[in-house]
């Protein structure tokens, strides 16, 4: 055989290669897709004429775990994980049948939406993506390297930000939407079950002294978990010794100042910068000192507190009316800490006193004794728990009764990894 021929048999034979590979190639491609897609629309559940699809349960499930920062695909790789992950995906199944039968108990009992309840479910959506993107922004603007970008880089970089965050999420607008507007009809189906739900005298004293007697024990042992439950916004039947409130007027130095300081000190201009942060300070301290005469002169704290204050901390409704909670653990700065500790009397308050976030003037509110808290001071807080457990107890059980009306099949094995 020459060997002419030999490389043209070569030839023919890579070309030969080359064609069965796309076909494979391409077929296999298809292959894949098909299987992906036969593997989405494999039935799990059935609701009546309804069905639930894998798809439906796997874009929830990744949804959720990176709303909660995990790698779904990491998640599902991981052998030592699959158990728990099995039992997520049951249980999501399960919360899919009851959001299932609750779309078809609303369209049922005739609850639908109105126009004006889409404007308003679009309205909030746009609301809660617009505080979401200030919060980012809010915290972009305090990193070091914010001034030294263009407009347009600060631009892109929120949005990649924000877009991370709704990607984390498993949302975007159209779907907090859907959420929204579903939530609606949800909370008209539970007051429509609802009727005149009470709370009686003897199971809300029952609760008062078991909460009472167990807090008791729980915040004599570990004072911090008082602080975490008053933090919280949750109930307190009883106040261990330690604790006081106080609230302050914060006087800062402007952003455009410490924005100049900061350039210099990035400059290695160090004796500049110091310069220019001791006349901010000093600048500071008679506006401090000027509060300090006007509160002198008997204009109100509060009243002080709403025109000059610069903590927005001071703007949440219980710290306005009561004051931060504090102990001498307390995170605080030691400054504000010890500053607070050495007033005795209600309603006292300090000269300036300077921290690492600029000058303040501290009133001491209120001084925590311990002991129970009067059942009357907490009444309304009690009385709503109580109510709102009642209620969800009633709304549970109707849920299930609404469940046991449909024909629902569920497969948990087709949603295991």
């Amino acid at each position: 055989m020459s060997i002419e021929r030999m490389k043209k048999m070569v030839r023919r034979g890579i070309a030969l290669a080359l064609t069965l590979l796309m076909v494979i190639g391409i077929y296999g491609c298809n292959m894949v897709v098909k299987n992906v897609e036969r593997e989405r629309s494999t039935v799990i559940a059935t609701v009546g004429d309804n069905i639930i699809t894998k798809g439906e349960l796997d874009d929830y499930f990744n949804a959720e775990l990176i709303s909660y920062g995990y790698d779904p695909a990491a998640l599902m790789a991981d052998p030592t994980a699959a158990n728990d992950v099995n039992a997520y995906r049951i249980a999501m199944l399960d919360r899919l049948v009851e959001q299932t039968v609750l779309k078809q108990q609303a369209d049922r009992l005739g609850f639908t939406l109105t126009d004006s309840d889409k404007a308003d479910a679009r309205y909030s959506a746009q609301q809660s993506m617009e505080s979401m993107r200030e919060q980012i922004n809010m915290q972009f603007i305090n990193e070091a390297d914010y001034p030294t970008l263009t407009t347009e880089e600060k631009n892109n970089e929120l949005e990649r930000r924000f877009q991370e965050v709704l990607r984390q999420q498993g949302t975007d607008m159209d779907g907090l939407v859907a959420t929204l507007e579903m939530a609606i009809i949800n909370d008209r189906m539970l007051r429509s079950i609802k009727g005149d739900v009470t709370v009686s005298e003897e199971l809300l004293n029952q609760r008062y002294n078991e909460m009472m007697a167990e807090q008791k024990i729980v915040f004599t042992e570990d004072p911090g978990a008082y602080e975490s439950t008053m933090n919280g916004y949750d109930i307190a039947a009883w106040q261990p010794t330690g604790f006081r409130r106080a609230k302050h007027i914060l006087l800062k130095v402007s952003a455009d100042e410490q924005a100049y300081i900061d350039e210099l000190s990035k400059l290695g201009k160090t004796d500049e910068a110091l310069a220019a942060y001791d006349a901010a300070m000093e600048v500071l301290l008679l506006k401090a000192n000027e509060v300090k005469k006007q509160l002198d002169a008997g204009i109100p704290f509060d009243q002080l507190v709403e025109d000059r204050n610069e903590d927005s901390g001071m703007r949440d409704p219980v710290t306005k009316r009561r004051g931060y909670l504090l102990r001498k653990e307390s995170s605080m700065v030691p400054e504000f800490i010890d500053a607070v500790f050495s007033m005795d009397t209600i309603g006292e308050y300090t000269d300036p006193v300077l921290t690492q976030f600029g000058y303040h003037i501290i009133q001491l509110t209120e001084i925590v004794e311990e002991g129970p808290v009067p059942l009357e001071d907490i009444r309304k807080s009690l009385t709503d728990e109580l109510l709102a457990e009642e209620k969800e107890r009633i709304w549970a059980e109707t849920v299930e009764q609404w469940k046991s009306e449909y024909e629902i099949k569920t497969y948990p094995d087709r949603v295991k990894i």
